[in-house]
């Protein structure tokens, strides 16, 4: 059998066996995502490697091979990717509770030793600003989580949305179709900058998909359009006509399962690939030719469970990471891009969020003025406080009298 054919390894229990092995589970909250599967909701772990190839016209520039590991419980999932190669990152986590997603990058030992321009974390706008440029110092934060809205993962990292797709993306396409203009599962753009202010738009993409007719039914394949545009920036996010030569890349990232395996009585991918196409030496348009750039993405399924025994689906991060807050950008404020540093890892509600002055300061930048800062709620309390004494007061001088006479009575 070839390789990238070879059957997983499966564990299976009967009844009794799987009874028993649950009620073993510790923590508790691991019994409750391992049951689910027995009542309607898909829960199942893989694991295996995930290899990445870049090239521009044509010629292989690096490739790399990273170790997987995915669980999916419904909706929710926690997918974990190592990277174990020279790099300062140890390691990208992305988790969502059907919900939120949260998409973190740990940082290894080796970033704590490394020296950058000394910088220092301002409050009032939660950015990490240069103090000297000629001061070494070692980082501040020891990883960074970026939080959105929706259960789609940061584009930023996309190493993620190759596995989101493959294993844990079925809840995300309406049933009974296979094209739609959806929230960007990856935004358009030729260049990182082009595609982060794509996402700002919040414009819906042209997506077609097809599913797989058994449970989980995840997707066989699925395009992103482009329509015949690209876009660019020009100061400001622009959308030209895609050059002649360029219009037959009209999928600007297209996800394949290659082959499928059963687990039990889920049948998913085996194998997948993922292609990325863009243009990066910006725009030309027909008079000449832009240098494009293609990534793969081929996933390959060494080991396959039922069961998702995970105590959480938002990923563990270390005591200091930089957040950065989205969730408000679907709020009645529609600020994006909200940042802090955690104190014990802890990640702030939204109701605390909205207290921070990086908040405020975001707020500002984007051409959102509020309409009600921290000052001006504390200064309606007590509008209401002072106003509400005096009719308090009256209230009692009126039920005194009254309740004397009726005592007379």
């Amino acid at each position: 059998m070839a390789p990238s054919q070879r059957k997983p390894t499966q564990r299976f229990y009967t009844m009794q066996n799987l009874a028993l092995r649950l009620l073993t589970m510790v923590p508790a909250i691991s019994l409750t995502w391992a049951c689910f599967h027995l009542v309607g909701e898909p829960a199942f772990t893989v694991e295996g490697t995930l290899r990445v190839a870049y090239s521009e016209n044509g010629l292989l520039r690096s490739k790399s091979v990273r170790p997987f590991r995915v669980a999916v419980f419904g909706p929710r999932s926690l997918i974990r990717l190592d990277r174990r190669d020279t790099s300062h990152i140890d390691h990208y986590e992305f988790g969502t509770d059907g919900t939120n997603s949260y998409t973190a990058t740990i940082y290894s030992e080796r970033r704590g030793k490394m020296l950058s321009a000394a910088k220092r974390y301002n409050p009032r706008t939660g950015q990490l600003e240069d103090v000297d440029p000629e001061h070494r110092v070692t980082p501040v934060n020891q990883a960074t989580l970026v939080i959105n809205p929706g259960v789609v993962p940061e584009h930023r990292v996309e190493f993620i949305t190759p596995l989101w797709l493959a294993y844990a993306s079925a809840f995300y396409f309406p049933q009974g179709k296979n094209e739609a203009r959806l929230p960007p599962i990856y935004p358009l753009g030729e260049t990182p900058e082009a595609r982060q202010l794509f996402v700002a738009t919040a414009t819906p993409v042209l997506t077609r998909w097809k599913l797989d007719d058994q449970s989980p039914h995840l997707p066989r394949q699925v395009d992103i359009l482009r329509e015949g545009r690209v876009f660019v920036v020009e100061g400001e996010l622009t959308s030209h006509r895609a050059p002649s030569w360029f219009r037959e890349h009209e999928s600007a990232y297209a996800y394949r399962t290659l082959t499928w395996t059963n687990l039990g009585d889920l049948r998913i991918p085996l194998s997948f690939e993922v292609t990325r196409e863009n243009l990066v030496s910006g725009w030309q348009g027909d008079g000449g030719r832009s240098i494009t750039a293609k990534a793969v993405f081929t996933g390959s399924l060494q080991t396959a469970t039922l069961g998702a025994s995970v105590s959480s689906f938002i990923p563990q991060i270390p005591e200091v990471t930089r957040v950065e807050e989205n969730r408000l950008a679907v709020a009645p404020e529609k600020v994006r891009g909200i940042t802090y540093l955690t104190k014990k890892g802890r990640i702030l509600p939204l109701s605390e969020v909205r207290t921070l002055d990086a908040f405020q300061w975001a707020a500002r930048q984007q051409g959102r003025p509020l309409h009600h800062t921290r000052l001006q709620v504390w200064y309606g309390i007590f509008v209401m406080v002072v106003a509400l004494v005096p009719l308090a007061t009256l209230l009692v001088r009126k039920t005194i009298p009254h309740a004397k006479k009726h005592q007379n009575h």
